[in-house]
This record gives structure tokens, C-alpha cells and sequence, in this order.
């Protein structure tokens, strides 16, 4: 996590418990931590999430990895070792399994929307949402 990202989410934590801002936070920046929190929070439910996006891949500029949050999603998954983790904010979450995810964009030119195949993508059914990691798309 870089120290701007650690900026953005100590003072959404300072707005979200009513208290000033650290004094080491810009004011002017955007609350993008505010979102990030909300997107990748666990799920307590995960038989009926209850979340807008849960069906939705979202893609997101910060992400190091894709993650699916639907089995359904997944052409082939392969079980993690149980020290794989991944980091959402505060939380420390297991990765249950890795696969090839598959996900329909939807595009110009493509009315039904275009099919992409997303490997080594984590399987981690309590997420809110899945993400599809821009880091890695522009790797390839």
C-alpha cells in the first residue's frame, strides 16, 4: 500500500468516526478510500449478499490481483494453500482457490459484449464484488 493510498484511508476513518482529520492528510484529495473500503468489504452473508454489485466486476487501477466472488465465474479452479491470504483494508482474507475467470465486457462492436479470460484469478466467495486488476491487464 503506497503512503498516499494509507492518507486516503486514515481519513476516511477519521470521517467515518466523526473525529478532525490527521493533521498529515490533504484535505483537498479525493475519498477514493471510502469506496475501496465499501467494495471490498467481506460479506457476512454469502448465501444472499445483499450488496448492489455483487454480481458486477469491477476494474480497479489499485488491484494486484483479479478476485471473483462467484464460483459460477470460474472455468477452473484449483484449491489455495491455507496460508494464501489477500488484504482489503483492514481485513486479512483467505483465498479459497485460483483459476481462469471468465468475464463479458461489454464494448463497441460487441452487442452481446466480449468474453475475456482472466488467469490465476482468486476465488474468495465473501467478497462484495469481484475486481478485475488493471495492473495485470496492461501487462499483457
Amino acid at each position: 500500500m503506497t503512503p498516499h493510498q494509507k492518507k486516503q484511508i486514515r481519513r476516511a476513518q477519521d470521517m467515518a468516526a466523526n473525529t478532525k482529520p490527521d493533521s498529515s492528510t490533504n484535505a483537498k484529495e479525493p475519498l477514493l478510500a471510502v469506496m475501496i473500503a465499501k467494495a471490498f468489504r467481506v460479506s457476512q452473508d454469502t448465501t444472499h449478499p445483499k450488496y448492489k454489485l455483487h454480481s458486477s466486476v469491477i476494474l480497479d487501477s489499485s488491484a494486484t490481483l483479479h478476485i471473483g466472488n462467484d464460483k459460477a465465474r470460474f472455468i477452473e479452479l484449483t484449491p489455495a494453500n491455507n496460508g494464501n491470504f489477500l488484504y482489503a483494508g483492514d481485513n486479512h482474507i483467505q483465498i479459497e482457490a485460483y483459476g481462469i475467470m471468465e468475464v463479458i465486457v461489454q464494448t463497441n462492436g460487441y452487442p452481446k459484449g466480449r468474453k475475456i479470460m482472466l488467469t490465476k484469478a482468486a476465488f474468495v466467495l465473501s467478497f462484495y464484488t469481484s475486481i478485475m486488476s488493471l495492473q495485470l491487464l496492461n501487462k499483457h
